[in-house]
């Protein structure tokens, strides 16, 4: 098994960096959020969301590539796409004589826009990425993004475990053929990490490193925190309660 790979933190120390990450961009790049039917607020363009009721973490780089981690008390799945990977296949439910006439009509002509209607995007697995899946994990196969986008990672361990494990898969040629060291990379394993990260993404170069810090070490979360990681947040009722959903604790009172 690859180094980075074998050096994945497991368990609970992956879910703290995981929350962690999550509750510092919430505060980062906190807007008013939308209140979905089962009081689950949404947030469009959040790079890394936690689901503290579900176990479920996400991150979502609006390039094409995932990587979810299902945290349950049996064990711990992680399953991730590159999109540029060669083990991706989609197919997208069109013949090969349709979608050589909507290329020749152009997109534009109504016939390309009557087939595009029928487009309904599905993956073909590559053999071995869940075919050794153990069955508390089976059902991630059946998610949304893996069954129209496909994937090319999964990972699982159990709490016994000293390493992640993954299926038999007979990778193509490549430095990196599954894209794990990719998508691993995703995840900012430490808070300098994590603040060379925003300053690329949010463009945000004068975060404060020792309130970082004090996120990964499950401090709970302060109005001070919050101050030095963004002045213009002042909504910490709605705050208190994204974090209760994360999962990170905070003791600024609402």
């Amino acid at each position: 098994m690859q180094q980075h790979i074998q050096s994945l933190p497991l368990g609970d120390q992956l879910k703290s960096i995981c929350q962690a990450m999550a509750a510092l961009e919430s505060v980062i790049q906190y807007d008013e959020p939308d209140q979905a039917d089962d009081g689950m607020f949404l947030h469009s363009g959040r790079y890394y969301t936690f689901d503290q009721q579900s176990g479920f973490f996400k991150v979502d780089n609006q390039q094409g590539d995932y990587l979810f981690v299902q945290f349950l008390q049996e064990g711990n799945c992680l399953v991730g796409l590159d999109h540029e990977s060669e083990m991706v296949r989609v197919e997208n439910g069109l013949t090969e004589e349709e979608t050589r006439l909507m290329y020749k009509m152009g997109f534009d002509s109504q016939i390309a826009q009557n087939l595009r209607r029928k487009i309904k995007y599905k993956s073909i697995l590559w053999q071995g990425i869940f075919d050794d899946t153990p069955a508390p994990f089976s059902a991630l196969k059946e998610r949304e993004e893996v069954q129209r986008f496909g994937a090319t990672l999964c990972l699982w361990h159990f709490p016994e475990d000293d390493q992640w494990k993954q299926g038999k898969i007979d990778f193509p040629e490549g430095e990196d053929p599954d894209g794990s060291q990719y998508l691993l990379s995703l995840l900012r394993f430490s808070p300098q990490a994590f603040k060379d990260w925003v300053a690329d993404y949010y463009e945000l170069s004068n975060l404060d490193l020792d309130t970082i810090q004090d996120f990964y070490a499950g401090k709970p979360a302060s109005r001070a925190h919050i101050q030095r990681l963004n002045p213009q947040c002042m909504s910490f009722a709605a705050l208190s309660q994204e974090f209760a959903l994360i999962g990170y604790p905070c003791d600024f009172e609402v």
